[in-house]
């Protein structure tokens, strides 16, 4: 059944789908431990997706409608208890609970069209997908399931038709991409085709706080994923191009992409201060195309007189280059997905520091993103110590989380309604 409702709390108007909405919002929360990882959520997750979005709908918009959607309400549940147990010894089993929950609403919803294409729903992939992340190593030897980064693309794929591409379902498919990328980089893969990047690039809109620049610079560093990881041969012509792209985005940006405060001698790590998290956000994608591009230019000789020059300069271009995004983080602490992206960039290039200060800043920092910020880093940390050398001590290295596989039978099943999804889309 089908039919239209506009919610009391004035803010979502969609289709009811069998159990989907409800028709009287979920409120107040009677259980105090759901309060409390709604509350978590709320201040400690929220700022984790609305890391570009001046109008944070994570933080105001997602709650209120979570209230009147039980799949959001409880993915919103399950990756705040996710965390929680990453970074404390919160039970796991209650994120179990409220995943499981919302994969079994969730799952026969995908039998409508109507589902695939809401934007309630796109968002609750997109909180499920946060929770993947938190189970993935920034290196990893095993295949990692990815079913709701699937289930991402199909809502993508479908949502590409919508007319309305405004508030919440524009953040969330904004979000959407920065985990493509994200994921993108762990597996040393190319963007995913179903993100029309021309296309994205029409949603990004004017605004004074720098979510708009942070997010053309975003992609560009899809763009340049495309180009590095891609099956096809990597041209002068198409290097030069993004090269010269990123120039003129050094050279565009607003003032207020300019730090408020340098210290190039701060230590290991330089210190850049920044205005927000959508410029952290912003330049870190920066310095990871900076990686990228060194690490890709066709033009760089194989062999000849000039090869060792060049390989020392690209070297130490890309080693400045990662201690700028470890410099970043560390002064941008607030900003906790930075160290996500400082996972990315030592992952890429961490093995190039021979120097031991520099190797002991780098394990430390990777052991802050770990016990800290929940970002798994055990396995790179372990990768690391063995290719300088050095003692693998069970005292630095945390190790990789367990990933539950209660799910695996969900997942299997989430992974058959995401095909009859895609089948629907293409009648």
């Amino acid at each position: 059944m089908v039919s239209s409702i506009h919610s009391p709390l004035g803010d979502c108007h969609a289709k009811v789908i069998d159990g989907i909405y409800l028709e009287t919002p979920n409120w107040p929360l009677e259980d105090p431990v759901e309060a409390m990882l709604f509350q978590n959520y709320v201040h400690d997750l929220a700022p984790l997706f609305d890391l570009c979005d001046s109008d944070r709908h994570f933080a105001t918009v997602v709650p209120r409608r979570a209230a009147l959607c039980p799949p959001l309400m409880n993915a919103i549940l399950a990756a705040s208890a996710k965390r929680l147990r990453r970074v404390s010894n919160f039970d796991s089993y209650i994120g179990d609970k409220y995943h499981q929950n919302c994969l079994k609403t969730l799952i026969p919803a995908l039998s409508s069209l109507a589902a695939v294409m809401d934007e309630n729903l796109l968002t609750t992939i997109v909180i499920l997908r946060f929770m993947e992340e938190l189970d993935v190593p920034c290196r990893s030897t095993e295949m990692t399931s990815e079913s709701h980064l699937v289930g991402t693309r199909v809502f993508i794929a479908a949502q590409e038709k919508m007319s309305d591409f405004s508030g919440l379902r524009r953040a969330a498919f904004l979000v959407a991409l920065r985990q493509e990328i994200h994921m993108a980089f762990i597996q040393g893969r190319v963007v995913h085709p179903n993100f029309d990047l021309d296309m994205i690039s029409r949603l990004v809109v004017p605004d004074s706080t720098g979510c708009d620049y942070a997010n053309l610079i975003i992609l560009h560093c899809a763009s340049c994923i495309r180009y590095c990881y891609g099956s096809e041969e990597q041209s002068i012509a198409t290097w030069e191009e993004l090269r010269e792209r990123q120039d003129r985005i050094w050279i565009e940006r607003p003032w207020i992409f300019h730090p408020m405060h340098v210290n190039e001698n701060s230590g290991v790590f330089p210190e850049i201060v920044y205005l927000n998290d959508a410029i952290v956000t912003g330049m870190l994608h920066y310095y990871l195309v900076e990686v990228l591009l060194a690490a890709h230019n066709p033009k760089v000789p194989r062999l000849g007189p000039g090869q060792a020059k060049s390989f020392r300069e690209t070297n130490e271009h890309i080693k400045k280059s990662v201690l700028t995004i470890c410099g970043i983080a560390e002064s941008n602490d607030r900003t906790q997905a930075s160290y996500a992206y400082v996972c990315l960039a030592i992952t890429m290039a961490g093995d190039r520091f021979t120097d031991l200060e520099h190797q002991d800043a780098i394990i430390n920092i990777l052991v802050k993103a770990d016990i800290r910020f929940a970002w798994p880093t055990g396995p790179i940390q372990r990768h690391l110590l063995e290719g300088w050398g050095r003692e693998v001590s069970p005292d630095l290295v945390s190790e990789q989380p367990q990933v539950e596989n209660k799910d695996d039978q969900q997942h299997v099943e989430l992974a058959d309604s995401i095909a009859s999804a895609i089948a629907m889309l293409h009648d």
